[in-house]
């Protein structure tokens, strides 16, 4: 296992559980008064609650925090090649896929 430290990347595309929590109370403040709109926020915030693992208990590695085509090649011999390490930091693995699939829906 490398020993190394990284530097805070300079854009935070992850949240500490305790972030995700704040901005839910945000979200939920922002709606008041859309019954509709307080209805789906609440049945998110109940069904993420329920599914909740703590981040603690989740395996943790260097992930690059920005998966996507345009940073990944393929080296002469067939093996990926990795670009472009600015969002590399120590989080869980699950954050990996959790960037690549919003960046799949959201920004194509």
């Amino acid at each position: 296992m490398l020993n190394l430290q990284l530097p805070l990347p300079m854009v935070a595309t992850y949240a500490t559980p305790s972030t995700l929590r704040r901005w839910l109370a945000m979200a939920e403040s922002e709606v008041e008064g859309d019954r509709e709109a307080t209805q789906i926020v609440n049945h998110l915030v109940r069904r993420l609650e329920r599914h909740w693992v703590a981040s603690s208990a989740l395996p943790a590695q260097i992930v690059h925090g920005d998966i996507k085509l345009s940073n990944v090649g393929l080296q002469p011999a067939g093996s990926p090649l990795f670009l472009d390490f600015g969002f590399a930091a120590c989080r869980t693995r699950v954050h990996e896929l959790a960037y690549a699939l919003a960046f799949m829906v959201i920004a194509q």
